[in-house]
């Protein structure tokens, strides 16, 4: 991994998109994902943006750095790096790195390891999806804290979760202690509380990250325990085992458009999620 002098006052928002976006192809929407638009803009520019508050909070002690795993047939295909390096060559404060994915992985976690190299190991990093948005004061409260104080590899918060309620099969999952407050488990497609993990995992250091991650990408796949691939939800567990604190706190706004059918009900000012 890499190291910045700056690193406490840096956050790392990763986004891994691996991803085909079989669901828009299918019907015809051949622009990758995260340039489809979403209130005029590109979607990634949406996703980013739900960052906007914590930047403001910070008063210009918070860096955001942009790491973006592509594919390389999406770069090939469609310019999707060249498009990226566009839409965010004048933002202030922002450092864009790109990280090329040659082939497949098992999974979001797996993905996320190919950044290893570029991640600066003191600095938080925010794992997100580039189809979703959300605002939450609480969240920015702790990753500020994160990345002001650098306490994600001593004894201060390690991972940070922000949830809605549903208890949807398709979603991941936070079970929380009642009397402490922190999170003791989490699951990937298995409700095993109402508090569905919105797209934006945060960890206190990169460090933090690759060491659970290279856990669970190194622990065999179990279909019949509900692990099909290697999710980003389960890396929390890693942190769990080892004692790390992980919280789970409330959105203010959230958004999905992962699907045409989320973007539709989106545009149309619906509700883009299920409960049940």
């Amino acid at each position: 991994m890499s190291s910045s002098s700056s690193a406490s006052a840096v956050v790392q928002l990763l986004f891994p998109m691996g991803g085909l976006g079989t669901r828009f192809s299918n019907i015809g929407i051949t622009t990758p994902k995260p340039l489809i638009h979403v209130d005029g803009k590109a979607m990634i520019f949406k996703a980013v943006s739900s960052f906007d508050g914590l930047v403001q909070r910070g008063e210009g002690r918070i860096r955001v750095r942009l790491i973006f795993i592509v594919r390389q047939e999406h770069e090939d295909q469609f310019l999707l790096r060249t498009k990226l390096a566009e839409v965010f060559a004048e933002q202030a404060n922002v450092e864009v790195v790109f990280v090329m994915m040659l082939s497949d992985t098992r999974g979001a976690a797996e993905t996320c390891l190919l950044a290893k190299d570029v991640l600066i190991p003191e600095a938080p990093v925010v794992i997100m999806d580039c189809d979703t948005y959300f605002r939450s004061a609480k969240y920015e409260d702790v990753l500020m804290k994160m990345a002001l104080e650098q306490q994600g590899d001593k004894n201060g918060i390690a991972g940070l979760l922000v949830h809605f309620r549903s208890r949807a099969l398709r979603y991941s999952y936070a079970l929380v202690n009642e009397e402490t407050g922190y999170v003791v488990r989490t699951a990937e497609k298995d409700p095993i509380s109402d508090m569905s993990l919105i797209g934006a995992y945060a960890f206190g250091s990169g460090k933090l990250f690759v060491d659970a991650a290279e856990q669970l990408v190194a622990s065999p796949i179990d279909p019949e325990k509900g692990v099909k691939e290697y999710y980003i939800s389960l890396v929390f567990n890693f942190l769990l085992d080892a004692g790390r604190k992980v919280v789970a706190v409330e959105r203010d706004d959230y958004a999905s458009f992962g699907t045409p059918e989320e973007l539709a009900l989106y545009n149309e000012g619906k509700q883009s999620w299920v409960t049940e």
